[in-house]
């Protein structure tokens, strides 16, 4: 620390050295007094200076901010370090001028279509202000998955640096989580047979596995490519922390995305298929390391929430057959349930526990073939250059959305800090695809021969 002081001297002027200190008084006090306060301070002096700094500062700070899904401002609107890292890199896009190529708007504007595909709903919408905010929630998704986009796409050094802080920032989820595990942190409901499940910085196990369930993947398509220990570790660490969650859709997530990366795949050299293989043992011995009671817990399927869990899947598919083309409006899922619920179910549920009949409940039929659409454009897009070209980070990349929507069939995507994740990969995967596809750009591919 004293080296850092000493080289602040030199570089600021003297006139600056008072403002610092000033402001490390301030912050300490805030920490002191409420670490909430210190945040949202500490988010309001970063945000100007990512929006006029280098752009690897603001993407790569927001891939490796999804890893703290923290709140930082709650009222009036509700507001996580993710998001705000999210609008201060839409910001620095407003008030920089980039060049961009006709194929990389064209992924940039997939989640406005979302959008409008979504905008019929209201005419049906239940909850105005549920509505309200869903569409405004859909809106600034759409701006950020452009700006990420754009982003990426102009900057091959950016992508590659936020596809390794996104990993790295998976990784060090994992810290707090195990501290939790072992000091027994937690609200009761977390705890299954007596082990409390993993929740992270997530607020919820389900959600932070979720989350892991997408970078899984990609840190295994890294650690494939760049075959060195020190990513092999990583993947066993994300490993770790997704056994903990006690999660099974992310577990089933998981492993579905381990698959697509394989088939993605094309002609694997052995080191490559060794390298792929450790992740998958690294899981399994994990699982085999954990207390019986967790896994146990987690294995049986006759238990209260799995039989809540098919009384919600049932009540949403009643709510749809009674307006099965326009939707109820974004956020309605909630305030219906209690009107509409199946006899039995009781658990305090704000959404249907899966991804499409979620979509298709609250935003309609045209949405939900618009996210059909555009996801499976997506995939298959990857699907076809990894294979062609063997990049085995962008098979990872795909396995990633891949092991995000299976998990989310037990869930949801719209959840702050995994909703940002999934818009991060298909960014990443357009800039891989791209860089592989478009000629000027074919020599920046970070691509693996095998």
């Amino acid at each position: 620390m004293g080296a850092v002081a000493i080289r602040l001297q030199r570089v600021l002027p003297p006139q600056w050295a008072g403002v610092a200190a000033g402001l490390s008084i301030a912050m300490g006090t805030a920490v002191a007094v409420d670490p909430g306060i210190a945040l949202a301070l500490a988010a309001a002096a970063i945000a100007p200076v990512l929006i006029w700094a280098d752009p690897r500062w603001s993407v790569g700070l927001f891939a490796v901010g999804l890893a703290c899904n923290i709140d930082v401002v709650r009222d009036p609107v509700h507001i996580s370090l993710p998001q705000l890292l999210a609008l201060a890199m839409v910001a620095a896009l407003t008030v920089r001028s980039i060049p961009s190529e006709p194929a990389a708007r064209r992924w940039a504007r997939t989640g406005s279509l979302f959008a409008l595909a979504a905008s019929p709903s209201l005419v049906r919408a239940v909850s105005p202000v549920g509505a309200l905010q869903g569409m405004v929630e859909l809106t600034v998704l759409a701006m950020v998955l452009a700006a990420c986009v754009r982003w990426l796409t102009s900057r091959p050094d950016v992508a590659r640096s936020a596809l390794e802080l996104l990993v790295i920032g998976a990784a060090l989820s994992v810290v707090p989580a195990v501290v939790q595990v072992v000091f027994d942190i937690g609200p009761a409901t977390f705890r299954s047979n007596g082990v409390m499940r993993a929740y992270s910085t997530f607020r919820q196990p389900n959600s932070w596995g979720l989350y892991l369930a997408g970078v899984f993947p990609v840190a295994l398509g890294i650690a494939a490519a760049r075959r060195s220990a020190r990513w092999a570790c990583t993947v066993a660490i994300i490993a770790l922390g997704l056994v903990l969650s006690g999660s099974r859709g992310a577990w089933v997530g998981a492993a579905f995305g381990c698959v697509a990366l394989v088939a993605a795949v094309f002609r694997l050299r052995a080191r490559t298929l060794a390298a792929l293989g450790f992740g998958a043992m690294a899981l399994l011995l994990l699982i085999w390391l954990m207390p019986r009671e967790l896994i146990a817990a987690r294995l049986d399927f006759t238990d209260w929430s799995t039989g809540q869990r098919l009384l919600v899947l049932l009540t949403t598919w009643d709510g749809i057959l009674r307006n099965p083309v326009l939707g109820w409006g974004p956020g309605s899922f909630e305030h219906m349930l209690p009107a509409i619920a199946r006899q039995g179910l009781v658990d305090d549920v704000a959404m249907p526990h899966n991804l499409v009949l979620e979509i298709w409940f609250q935003l309609g039929l045209l949405a939900l073939i618009s996210f059909l659409a555009l996801v499976t454009a997506c995939l298959v897009s990857a699907f076809r250059v990894a294979r062609r070209v063997h990049d085995v980070q962008l098979a990872g990349l795909l396995a990633g959305v891949v092991g995000m929507l299976v998990a989310a069939q037990f869930g949801t995507l719209f959840i702050r800090g995994v909703q940002e994740s999934f818009v991060l990969l298909i960014a990443l995967i357009a800039a891989h695809v791209l860089a592989h596809t478009t000629p000027s750009r074919t020599d920046d591919a970070h691509s693996l021969p095998v």
